[in-house]
């Protein structure tokens, strides 16, 4: 089996029954298929919110599988941009004007300090979790899309993007490859 060269082909690369998330507070487990369906539905409705490959969305969220799900939607739609969600507003503000994020993704309550950092400076999402467990941002107008198979990944992001200063390094290092890691914008110079 080759192995897995973008984030995508890692979520695929597993059974679609083995288990992906633990929430050992909650015993709920979360597979892989599941896991694959809300982080396309979540990117599909980033990109139809105008995110792209070059945009930063911040995420201020705490640890769990809406986390996991947000950071993981925004890495194939743009480019994840998690922020401590402990920050004072003061914080929050230098950090989306630092990263020029295009969108802020909170929890559906509370986040105040980032949701006063951001206001009338970016746009921003809720993130919500339904009755069965399921990760959605609560604004997309697709909800239904968390069940729906997605064409998302296949259109735009089966490639990475290597950043620039690491294909540097890659193409002079005579032949000795570097890892970027998961890299999938291209930074402004």
């Amino acid at each position: 089996m080759k192995p897995a060269t973008t984030l995508l082909e890692l979520l695929e690369s597993h059974a679609d029954g083995r288990t992906a998330i633990v929430v050992p507070e909650t015993n709920t487990r979360v597979t892989y298929d599941s896991l694959r369906r809300q982080v396309l539905a979540m990117a599909e409705a980033l990109a139809g919110a105008g995110i792209g490959r070059d945009d930063r969305v911040a995420i201020a969220l705490p640890n769990g599988p809406q986390a996991i799900v947000a950071f993981l939607a925004a890495s194939l739609a743009g480019t994840a941009a998690p922020m401590n969600q402990n920050y004072r507003s003061e914080e929050f503000r230098f950090y989306l004007e630092d990263t020029a994020a295009r969108l802020l993704i909170c929890p559906p309550t509370g986040a105040e300090e980032a949701r006063e950092a951001a206001r009338g400076r970016v746009p921003v999402l809720s993130v919500a979790q339904d009755a069965r467990g399921a990760v959605y941002l609560e604004s997309a107008s697709k909800r239904a899309a968390v069940n729906a198979p997605s064409s998302f990944s296949r259109q735009r992001h089966l490639k990475p993007r290597w950043d620039q200063k690491w294909q540097r390094a890659r193409d002079g290092s005579a032949g000795k490859r570097h890892s970027p890691g998961l890299s999938w914008s291209v930074p402004s110079s």
